[in-house]
């Protein structure tokens, strides 16, 4: 008889299989098969030990409802029978602390981006075999909290990419949206309204000949805005709502900072937190400085930092906002020691009420040049950078992999090292924050990988 007992408990507990019906950074939903004895949910918080939940009140009942979580942790769960064996756990969650494979694809021109739970998600572009620009293509990856697994890679059909791409989320709608340009000169705009599953493609704006290049791309209460290089007439500024079609889009063209004679193909758009966008771009004068213009609509241009009138060939740019306060990250040379020292290569500047501060420089790890810059900003005052060595040599380098240069407050030094432990050459590296101010940072080394801090 007791061997029978044995034997039916743990019947009992290998059917009670429990299965997660939805999972966010709110709630989990649990359910389990009906018709079996009142079963006890038991959660273990990563590092942590199963403890039991609090009983359903209806001893009948086969699902439950987890509103106790912290939106940012991993858990396990499992039912148990009294004098049973637990069933087997499912886990539900954000991706895993450190490193974790996105994608096996060798992706290049990659960018980042939250969903509604403040998990990432990644696009990249795809090289067709040998190189064929016209059978190119976006791929568009994201974390999956029900599986506790990268989903499958879309494949977003776009071809002969020329320049770089931009990803974006509209929360108010919970529209996703890549940007990017064509060798035939048209920007397009790609969106998704299924969290990635599906994806349409749009010309953005006919831009006739000799055509635009550099697209950028903001979104935010249920409002696009996009920025790009018009080549007959400079940066033009597009916008619209979500819903709507790009021709029933408005533009308009972003006035030069003055004493900027050309717009160049280096800008950048952004949206503070109460979805206002800007604009970041590089302009060109009459002599061989260069002129880096911030612009809001119904402002004039003002010049955010300039070269010191030193010649650039490729000044990169990247625009951010914390709360409402805008930050600036320029690849330039702006000294004369900029083939020799290594640590005049990146420069940030913040707005402090209208203007901007004196350009700070980065350091670097040593002998390194670095390149790819990718800048974050926490809710606080905290800047972080993402970055890959591009050239030098390793004397004096103390870190490998991912560079991350950081700044803890406005006041403090900046650092830098790897949190890392990646002896392959890491590419085109991008870093953003989570909501509660934990980093992401993804890049290009057998796969796309996405390193997590907690």
């Amino acid at each position: 008889m007791q061997k029978l007992i044995v034997s039916f408990l743990f019947a009992l507990s290998a059917f009670a299989q429990i299965t997660v019906v939805q999972a966010t950074s709110k709630q989990v939903q649990l359910t389990w098969p009906g018709g079996q004895p009142s079963y006890v949910v038991e959660r273990k918080p990563l590092g942590g030990v199963f403890a039991p939940l609090p009983l359903n009140t209806n001893p009948a009942a086969n699902s439950y409802t987890d509103s106790t979580i912290a939106p940012y942790e991993t858990y396990s769960y499992r039912l148990r029978v009294p004098n049973s064996d637990p069933s087997p756990e499912v886990t539900v969650g954000p991706p895993p602390v450190g490193l974790s494979l996105a994608s096996p694809v060798l992706g290049s021109r990659l960018r980042i981006a939250l969903d509604s739970n403040g998990d990432p998600a990644i696009a990249y572009l795809v090289y067709a075999p040998e190189d064929d620009p016209e059978k190119s293509y976006f791929e568009f990856v994201s974390w999956n909290r029900i599986a506790y697994r990268w989903n499958e890679p879309r494949k977003i059909p776009s071809g002969d990419v020329l320049g770089y791409s931009t990803l974006a989320r509209d929360p108010a709608t919970n529209t996703w949206g890549i940007t990017y340009a064509k060798s035939a000169s048209n920007p397009r705009i790609a969106l998704s309204r299924d969290n990635g599953l599906t994806w349409s493609d749009s010309r953005i704006l006919d831009c006739g000949d000799p055509g635009c290049a550099q697209v950028a791309l903001a979104m935010g209460a249920g409002k696009i805005h996009i920025a790009t290089l018009r080549h007959a007439e400079g940066i033009r500024y597009i916008t619209g709502n979500v819903a709507d079609p790009p021709s029933a889009w408005q533009s308009q063209p972003v006035p030069q900072p003055m004493g900027g004679s050309e717009a160049l193909a280096y800008l950048d758009i952004a949206v503070d937190s109460a979805n206002q966008p800007a604009v970041a771009f590089w302009s060109s004068t009459d002599t061989s400085n260069l002129l880096l213009g911030y612009w809001r609509p119904g402002a004039s241009t003002i010049i955010a930092m300039d070269t010191s009138g030193y010649q650039n060939d490729a000044p990169e740019v990247e625009l951010k906002f914390a709360g409402l306060r805008p930050t600036i990250l320029a690849l330039a040379r702006r000294t004369e020691e900029f083939f020799s020292r290594y640590d005049q290569i990146f420069w940030v500047t913040r707005d402090q009420g209208g203007t901007f501060a004196t350009p700070v420089s980065l350091p670097s790890d040593g002998n390194q040049y670095l390149g790819y810059p990718s800048l974050a900003t926490s809710s606080g005052t905290q800047l972080s950078v993402a970055a890959t060595p591009v050239g030098g040599n390793d004397d004096g380098v103390r870190c490998g992999g991912v560079k991350l240069l950081e700044q803890a407050s406005e006041s403090s030094p900046w650092t830098i090292c790897s949190p890392i432990a990646q002896e392959a050459h890491p590419d085109y590296p991008r870093i953003i924050y989570a909501p509660h101010d934990g980093r992401y940072i993804v890049f290009v080394t057998e796969g796309i990988r996405v390193w997590r801090e907690r």
